[in-house]
């Protein structure tokens, strides 16, 4: 909590609260949501870097891909310049989502191609 509330800036951790065991990568994750809240191409470059440090330690933690997904498409959808070109980008949202929806349990989307193979079979 004392490095989150040294991130955030202004904020003093509560000594008095009883300790929480959080998941591995829970600090990252919060840290990603405070910079992704802020929709700025800093914001944003700071959230992806913090959803990806809370994959690191927890790999398993859908909600980072799933809000990693969004760093991406926000990127993407206010046309900042974070440093990855926006194929790129549009790609690593897609495959963040699914890694999201696969590690919450939930059966993966159909996916581009198939969407075509279905509509073209009719």
């Amino acid at each position: 909590s004392a490095r989150v509330a040294g991130e955030i800036g202004g904020l003093a951790p509560l000594d008095t609260a009883p300790p929480i065991r959080a998941a591995p990568g829970y600090e990252a994750y919060l840290l990603g949501k405070h910079w992704l809240a802020r929709r700025t191409p800093e914001g944003l470059m700071r959230a992806i870097a913090w959803f990806n440090e809370a994959i690191t330690q927890n790999p398993e933690y859908a909600v980072a891909y799933a809000d990693l997904s969004t760093a991406y498409a926000l990127s993407l959808t206010y046309r900042y310049d974070i440093g990855v070109e926006s194929y790129r980008a549009a790609r690593l949202a897609w495959v963040m989502g699914q890694r999201a929806r696969r590690h919450a349990g939930l059966e993966a989307g159909p996916g581009p191609r198939r969407a075509r193979l279905h509509w073209r079979a009719g």
